[in-house]
């Protein structure tokens, strides 16, 4: 693994979890009226999601820039 790869999925593990962490705190001051929020399913999705933006800049570093 190189230094750049090595960065890139540094920079994407940062990013999860500021996001992960934005979730949170979302629903945590939601209030009770509201429609329940399954957070296993909106954790796979966001996670998903995530997983798809580094898969595709792993495979190709250049179009990232």
């Amino acid at each position: 693994m190189s230094a750049h790869e090595f960065d890139i999925i540094l920079f994407e593990f940062q990013q999860y979890n500021v996001l992960k962490e934005q979730v949170r705190a979302k629903l945590l001051h939601q209030p009770l009226s509201r429609k329940i929020v399954d957070s296993g399913k909106l954790e796979k999705e966001i996670r998903g999601k995530v997983e798809a933006e580094f898969i595709k800049k792993i495979t190709n570093p250049t179009a990232s820039n």
